[in-house]
C-alpha cells in the first residue's frame, strides 16, 4: 500500500516524568485516505496531528511522512511541505497585517514563482469564501473569518496532505458545509489526504474512515457504519452519536423495523418506505419529557438590559474603518433564553459586548433598567456585576496563578471578605463541575479545554450575574461536555439568570433558546420564537445559516409525502410524530 504518513508503536509525553498524551500508537494512512478522528478532550487527538507533521517529535517508536522521519532534522522542511495543518485558534496561524499578504506568506516560502502566486491566492480564498476580504487586515476579522483565511493559506500551497485540528469549530453551518467541500474536492479529484480532528459527529459521518481515540489510544476504528452502531462503546469514550442515527435507533426502539442511519436523506428514505406500509403495529409512544420552568422568584428585583439604535464602528476615521453593527434595538431581560445567530461576521460578538459595556457605541445608547451605562457618572461595575460575560477563547479570561484566585478575582474586586469570596468560589466551582479539593489550587492552564471553559465561567458566576452572556460556550468540546455545559446553563436560566448565547449550532439553539434573534450585516433581520425562526429555512439559508437537523428532515419527508407538521425542532417532537404518522393515527398529528 502506498502509505504517505506512518505511526509505528508511538508514545508522546509532554514532561519527561509526565503522563503520555499518546501511548503505543500505530496507525497507517493510505495516500488519498480521508479519515476523521474522534474522541473527547484531553483524549490525544491534537497530539496526534502534531505528531503527524513532525511538529512533535515521539518519545518513543517513529512516525515516517512519505518515508521521511520526522525525527531527522534534515528532513523537516520537506515534511511540512507535503503536510499543512490548519488549527483550531486561527490567531497562531495569521503573519500578515492584509489578508491576501498572508495566504502569500506559505507560498513566499515554498519559492513559488510570483507570477503563478496571485491565481493560488484567489483560487484560495474564493474556495473559503474569503476573496472580498483580501485586502483586509486580519485583526479585523471574527474569529470565524479567521479561520477561513488561515485554511486558505493551507489550501493555497496545495500539500500532499492536510491535518485540520478542529477547524470548523468557530465557522457558522454554511462556512463548516463549505470547507469540508472544498476538502472533499481536494481529496477526490487532486488526491489530497485529509486527516480531520472534529466533535461534531454530522461532520464525521461524511468521512470513509473513523478512528475513536480514548486515553492516548486508538480505542475503535472503522467505516462510519461501524463505529456508529456502538452507541454504547462511543459513550464510554464520552461520544455521541449522530442526530439521525440516534433518531433512527430510538424508532427501532419504539417498535420499527428500521436500520440506523447517519443522515437525513437515509432516514427519510427509511421512513418513507414504512410510511407506505402503514399501520404498523406495537409502535410505543415515548414518554414526554416537560423541562421545569424558570423559577418564579426570577421575577422579583427583574433586570433588563436594553440596546437603542446601537451603531459600533470600529477604528472610525481610519483606512480601515469597519463598522460592525447598525442601528440595532434589542432588550434582554432576566428570565430570556436568547439565542444570537448569524453568518460569521455578522456582528455577533460586537452587539453582545455592548449588553454590559465592554464596548462604546458610536451612536444610541446602551441601558440597564432605563439608565444610560455611558452617561457621566454612572457606575459601570453595576452593569459587570448585573450582567457577566463568557467570551470564545476562555484562556483569553484566565490570568491568575490558580483556578481559586482565578474565580475569586471579580469577588475580591467587589471588596468582599475573604470568607464569602471563598463562599462564592466553592459555590462557582460546584455548579460548573469543578473540584474543590483536587482543582482549586492547580494552575487554570494545567486544565483541558473543556475545564478551562468551567473555569472561566466560574469566575463570572462568582459575580452571581443576572444576566449571562455566553459568546459561542461549546465550541471546541467534545459531546459529553457540550452536553454537561448546556446543562449548567439550562440550571442557570431556570433559578432565574436571563442567558444571551452566541451560537453556530442550531440544534442546540432549538433545544434550549425561547426566543432567537437573527443578524445580517450588522442588523437585526428576525426576533421570534425559534419555532418561527426555523419555518423560514429558505430565508435562513440565504443568510448561509442552516436549521436544526430534525428541521431539516421534516422537510425532506414533507417531501417524500410523509405529512410530519412543519415547525417541530426538537428530536423528542419528531419522534413522537413518526411514532403517531406510522401508527396511522395521522388526524393527532395534523389536527
Amino acid at each position: 500500500m502506498d502509505e504517505i504518513i506512518r505511526l509505528e508503536n508511538v508514545s508522546y509525553a509532554y514532561e519527561d516524568d509526565g503522563p503520555n498524551a499518546v501511548s503505543g500508537i500505530s496507525l497507517a494512512l493510505e495516500r488519498g485516505s480521508f479519515t476523521a478522528v474522534l474522541g473527547s478532550n484531553g483524549s490525544g487527538k491534537s497530539t496526534l496531528a502534531k505528531l503527524c507533521n513532525g511538529l512533535f517529535l515521539p518519545n518513543a517508536g517513529k512516525v515516517l511522512v512519505d518515508g521521511l522521519d520526522t525525527s531527522e532534522e534534515d528532513n523537516t522542511w520537506e515534511i511540512r511541505r507535503r503536510v499543512g495543518m490548519i488549527f483550531q485558534n486561527p490567531d497562531n496561524q495569521l503573519v500578515a497585517t492584509v489578508v491576501r499578504d498572508d495566504v502569500a506568506f506559505g507560498l513566499e516560502n515554498l519559492g513559488m514563482d510570483p507570477k503563478e502566486m496571485p491565481g493560488r491566492i484567489e483560487w484560495a480564498l474564493t474556495k473559503t469564501g474569503m476573496l472580498s476580504f483580501a485586502d483586509k487586515a486580519p485583526h479585523l476579522l471574527s474569529g470565524g473569518q479567521k479561520q477561513r483565511v488561515a485554511i486558505a493559506g493551507v489550501l493555497a500551497m496545495k500539500p500532499e496532505a492536510i491535518i485540520c485540528d478542529e477547524a470548523t469549530a468557530m465557522l457558522d453551518p454554511q462556512g463548516r458545509r463549505e470547507v469540508l467541500e472544498v476538502l472533499e474536492t481536494l481529496n477526490r479529484e487532486e488526491g489530497i489526504t485529509v486527516l480531520w480532528i472534529t466533535h461534531f459527529m454530522e461532520e464525521a459521518v461524511r468521512f470513509r474512515d473513523l478512528c475513536v481515540m480514548h486515553e492516548g489510544e486508538i480505542a475503535l476504528r472503522g467505516s462510519p457504519e461501524q463505529v456508529f452502531t456502538e452507541p454504547e462503546r462511543l459513550k464510554q469514550y464520552g461520544l455521541r452519536l449522530p442526530e439521525m442515527t440516534r433518531l433512527s435507533l430510538e424508532l427501532r426502539q419504539a417498535g420499527a423495523d428500521i436500520r440506523p442511519c447517519l443522515t437525513g436523506e437515509e432516514l427519510a428514505k427509511e421512513v418513507a418506505r414504512l410510511y407506505a406500509a402503514r399501520p404498523l403495529k406495537g409502535l410505543t409512544l415515548p414518554p414526554e419529557k416537560a423541562e421545569p420552568e424558570a423559577s418564579p422568584e426570577a421575577e422579583s428585583g427583574r433586570v433588563e438590559v436594553a440596546l437603542n439604535k446601537v451603531t459600533h464602528t470600529y477604528q472610525q476615521g481610519s483606512p480601515y474603518q469597519s463598522t460592525a453593527i447598525r442601528e440595532v434595538d434589542l432588550r434582554v431581560s432576566q428570565g430570556d433564553f436568547v439565542a444570537l445567530i448569524g453568518h460569521t461576521g455578522s456582528g455577533k460578538s460586537t452587539l453582545a459586548q455592548h449588553l454590559n459595556g465592554l464596548l462604546k457605541p458610536t451612536s444610541g445608547t446602551v441601558t440597564l433598567n432605563g439608565e444610560d451605562i455611558h452617561q457621566k457618572g454612572f457606575d459601570r461595575r453595576r452593569v459587570r456585576q448585573q450582567v457577566g460575560m463568557v467570551f470564545q477563547y476562555p484562556e483569553t479570561q484566565l490570568f491568575e496563578e490558580s483556578v481559586k484566585k482565578d474565580i475569586a478575582f471579580g469577588p475580591v474586586n467587589l471588596g468582599l471578605s475573604a470568607e464569602e469570596c471563598d463562599e462564592r468560589v466553592r459555590e462557582a466551582m460546584e455548579m460548573v463541575g469543578l473540584d474543590w479539593d483536587t482543582e482549586a489550587e492547580k494552575s487554570p492552564f494545567e486544565l483541558s479545554g473543556g475545564r478551562m471553559r468551567r473555569c472561566a465561567i466560574a469566575g463570572v458566576l462568582a459575580m452571581r450575574p443576572k444576566v449571562l452572556v455566553l459568546d459561542e460556550p461549546t465550541a471546541g468540546l467534545d459531546p459529553e461536555a457540550r452536553e454537561q455545559l448546556m446543562a449548567l446553563v439550562r440550571r442557570l436560566h431556570r433559578a432565574g439568570t436571563g442567558i444571551v448565547m452566541i451560537s453556530h449550532s442550531m440544534d442546540d439553539v432549538a433545544r434550549h433558546a425561547n426566543r432567537a434573534v437573527v443578524l445580517q450585516k450588522g442588523q437585526i433581520v428576525m426576533d421570534d420564537t425559534p419555532e418561527e425562526i426555523f419555518a423560514r429555512e429558505e430565508a435562513l439559508r440565504d443568510m448561509g445559516l442552516d436549521v436544526p437537523q430534525v428541521s431539516a428532515l421534516g422537510a425532506l419527508l414533507r417531501e417524500k409525502g410523509v405529512p410530519v407538521a412543519p415547525r417541530l425542532i426538537r428530536r423528542g417532537q419528531v419522534l413522537a410524530a413518526l411514532v403517531r404518522l406510522l401508527s396511522g393515527k395521522e388526524g393527532q398529528e395534523n389536527a
